[in-house]
């Protein structure tokens, strides 16, 4: 797998993959992740150096402003616990010895049919914090898995947008330097929570973020009870091809018949009524 150090994010998928447009959510078939040392994982994410100070764009090498910015500004707190095992402004090698620590986390990732990788986030919700409806900056489908997930009830949850989207609407809204929260009833069914469900607890999912947000209910446990990994896959500037679209297809296509009492795909919000 080749790690980038630029990304282009497209949200354009080839025609093959027009079935899957609506998709929202689905278990992946892939085999369960990897079991760890959780103490020795919450050790090595206690030491990560918060990367966020201190990475720049590779191509103007002006500070990238993100996530937690972001959310700190407009919602006045940030929900998680983030760390990143690898960045694409940051370097060309995992962070702080990821891949030699947990060699086995990284060949799961290499499970996923990406011909590149841009990043690999992780993240322990904050306990008892909501996790406001917000939109994550993946090309079309967004892959993940749980690391661990000790939380018994559906935590996470989607809200369709009102219309069918072929661009994301994007969490926030910027005046200048100034963050302010997104008017989502302006986009959003915001009367429809659609829970995800989850055929074991720790397992590989891939979401959407075009054509629905999702949020996170609060839980009252150990802020690492459930532990989420994202892996992130751009194309770069120069090269077209950051998934291997026969595999992307593939991989899809066997999860949607294995796990279709799973699947959460977007309707039109009339259509959800008079079913």
């Amino acid at each position: 797998m080749t790690i980038l150090t630029t990304q282009k994010i497209t949200e354009v998928w080839p025609e093959k993959f027009d079935r899957f447009r609506d998709l929202i959510y689905v278990p992946l078939d892939l085999p369960p992740p990897p079991n760890i040392d959780v103490n020795k994982f919450i050790k090595w994410v206690s030491e990560c150096p918060n990367i966020n100070e201190i990475i720049r764009c590779p191509d103007t090498g002006e500070k990238i402003f993100h996530f937690e910015e972001k959310g700190k500004q407009a919602w006045g707190y940030f929900p998680w616990i983030q760390v990143n095992a690898f960045h694409h402004g940051f370097s060309n090698d995992w962070i702080a010895n990821f891949d030699k620590i947990f060699p086995e986390v990284v060949d799961y990732i290499n499970l996923f049919p990406f011909n590149s990788l841009s990043g690999v986030t992780i993240l322990a919700q904050k306990k008892s914090d909501i996790v406001p409806l917000h939109q994550d900056p993946d090309d079309w489908l967004g892959m993940r898995f749980y690391l661990k997930n000790e939380i018994k009830h559906d935590a996470l949850y989607f809200t369709p947008t009102l219309k069918r989207l072929n661009r994301r609407i994007g969490t926030y809204k910027f005046d200048g330097e100034k963050v302010h929260k997104q008017d989502w009833q302006k986009y959003l069914d915001l009367k429809t929570k659609l829970y995800a469900k989850h055929p074991i607890p720790e397992h590989a999912w891939c979401l959407s973020s075009i054509r629905a947000a999702h949020g996170l209910d609060p839980i009252y446990s150990d802020e690492f009870s459930r532990i989420t990994v994202l892996v992130q896959s751009h194309k770069n500037k120069d090269d077209a091809s950051a998934w291997n679209q026969d595999k992307l297809y593939d991989l899809l296509d066997r999860s949607l018949q294995k796990y279709s009492d799973y699947a959460i795909w977007w309707q039109n919000p009339n259509d959800r009524l008079q079913g």
